[in-house]
């Protein structure tokens, strides 16, 4: 069998005009448990759009790909995510799984609070990406759950 490993983590916000850039920061730093890394050392990208109403909308965009930070991200989530939402991902996992890509998707005002919940409303989204070398694309999906299961990133609801 294929060792799985997490070969990326990739982070994506958006600040709205409502919102202070420095707190939607501070809610990523947060949720990864990165409070004492400095912003530039994650890697936080800016881009600058604007909404309909003609407001700027900040999205923040990260990519890690180098230990510690990724293995770090992946076990602060772990061990601190409920097990509702650990249970939420097994049920809707098939969904959340694209090829090699776990996608999640925490609360902004949570995180800022220090907490961590996951949310489908203005959301941070952590997408995971694992690497399991050459297996066949049908298999994704299930190496990944298998890994999940086993970390406990996931759990059968009882």
């Amino acid at each position: 069998m294929n060792e799985v490993k997490i070969g990326s983590i990739s982070i994506e916000t958006f600040c709205h005009a409502t919102e202070d850039l420095p707190k939607v920061q501070d809610a990523v730093k947060n949720l990864c448990n990165l409070k004492e890394v400095p912003t530039e050392e994650l890697g936080l990208s800016t881009s600058y759009v604007y909404g309909g109403y003609g407001n700027m909308i900040v999205i923040l965009r990260s990519e890690l790909t180098k230990d510690p930070l990724k293995s770090l991200i992946f076990q602060h989530l772990n061990s601190t995510m409920s097990k509702l939402d650990k249970g939420s991902l097994y049920q809707n996992f098939d969904r959340l799984v694209e090829g090699k890509h776990l996608f999640t998707r925490f609360d902004k005002q949570i995180a800022y609070q220090g907490g961590v919940k996951m949310t489908n409303e203005d959301p941070i989204r952590i997408k995971i990406q694992f690497n399991m070398g050459f297996v066949r694309k049908h298999q994704n999906a299930e190496l990944i759950r298998e890994y999940c299961l086993s970390t406990h990133f996931i759990e059968k609801e009882e």
